[in-house]
């Protein structure tokens, strides 16, 4: 049974096709540090969403609509993993845990917030060391580094009265104008912790492993220039982005259900709640709209698939993901609920099928395909309705045992 585990849940627990809630991109599995032997992978993910929402304007009637504002990303997760003796093994994985990009370049004249666009970019490198105390009981830890770039430019359709001021509540407006945030952001970098156990039983392929990962907290020096109306707003041009990215637990099992079959999945828990990025001067007299992201509770994504092995060199899986959603409509009366325009979609619904083949006895190779049906969500502020959107996900990946 020992030999039916490698590959089997691999590749959709390696990174290359993994995408949770919020910025989550990976969800920060160990499951490398549990491979046989000295090994590297290397994975290769590509990520086609298709995100398109329509904005009805609550006084003309008139409906306008976002274009796709999803951008095509592409990962990339290096590991390798060593025994340097029967109990103590250590691991090490470079991979891309966030990430956000979207556009409003296609939307339609009109759209509130065209033109906008947000840029999130993460690499991070963990290192990791197992200690067995028996067969079945382990520990494991260490210290995971996370840099992150980003980008930001933000288009707004500011409600506006007879003298081209922007509006107070309860005031009728008679016209709109653009309002323009453009910043740049100082790459930033932080260190957390990794904590875990994990039980195993190698008689039935049984392994069920607990991590805990820490937050990291980010400080960006940050330019902007910011007009309304065509014109430059005078005023300071340059602050800081304090923010953390948040803490999780990862709850990951296999086991033997029958000869040659495997049952394998997952349950991430991330804090997104307390997650909550504001930029400076992002504000236009008593009109702020910050923050840019925050989210209203915390994201939860659940993985259970079955593997089989036909052969002593194919293996193939199938697996469900599926993740609740956790933000409310939007309210009119509060333009603070809903879901953030630079990331408008909540939950996720996804299948995934994965194979893997035993070129050699050292050298496995592996593909996946996911399609993933995006939660609909209505966005804060704007009240565009975002529906029916999807994403698909192709992977590939490389196993080189020593």
């Amino acid at each position: 049974m020992n030999k039916v585990v490698p590959g089997l849940g691999a590749l959709l627990l390696s990174t290359s096709l993994a995408n949770a809630g919020a910025l989550d991109r990976t969800g920060q599995p160990v499951t490398a540090l549990f491979a046989e032997g000295t090994t590297a992978e290397l994975s290769f993910g590509f990520t086609s969403p298709d995100v398109q929402g329509t904005h009805t304007n609550r006084l003309s009637g008139a409906a306008t609509d976002s274009g796709n504002v999803g951008v095509d990303f592409t990962q990339v997760t290096l590991s390798f993993k060593t025994d340097l003796n029967d109990r103590l093994s250590v691991a090490v994985i470079l991979d891309q845990p966030f990430g956000a990009d979207v556009e409003y370049g296609d939307a339609g004249l009109g759209y509130p917030i065209g033109g906008s666009r947000a840029e999130f970019e993460s690499s991070g490198l963990t290192a990791l060391a197992r200690y067995r105390f028996n067969d079945a009981f382990s520990l494991h830890g260490g210290a995971r580094l996370v840099r992150v770039d980003a980008d930001l430019l933000i288009n707004t359709l500011i409600p506006v009265g007879p003298t081209g001021v922007p509006v107070g509540p309860g005031e009728i407006p008679t016209g709109a104008s653009l309002f323009s945030y453009d910043a740049e952001f100082d790459t930033d970098s932080d260190v957390g912790f990794v904590l875990g156990a994990a039980y195993e039983r190698p008689d039935i392929a049984l392994r069920v492993a607990l991590t805990y990962s820490s937050e990291t907290e980010f400080t960006h020096d940050t330019t902007f220039a910011r007009t309304f109306g065509g014109a430059a707003i005078p005023g300071a041009t340059s602050g800081t982005t304090t923010y953390t990215l948040p803490q999780s637990v990862n709850l990951e099992f296999q086991t033997g259900i029958a000869a040659d079959t495997l049952l394998f999945g997952s349950i991430r828990w991330a804090d997104w709640s307390e997650t909550e990025i504001s930029v400076p001067g992002y504000a236009l007299g008593a009109t702020d709209f910050n923050p840019v992201v925050s989210y209203e509770g915390d994201y939860v994504t659940y993985t259970l698939g079955v593997g089989r092995r036909f052969s002593d060199r194919l293996s193939a899986s199938a697996a469900v993901i599926y993740e609740p959603g956790v933000f409310s409509d939007f309210d009119p009366t509060d333009p603070r609920i809903g879901a953030s325009n630079l990331a408008p979609t909540d939950g996720q619904l996804g299948i995934q099928l994965a194979a893997s083949y035993a070129v050699t006895d050292n050298l496995e190779l592996g593909g996946g395909i996911r399609y993933t049906r995006l939660g609909d969500a209505s966005t804060r502020r704007i009240g565009a309705e975002f529906e029916d959107n999807d994403a698909l996900s192709l992977g590939l990946r490389a196993a080189y045992r020593f």
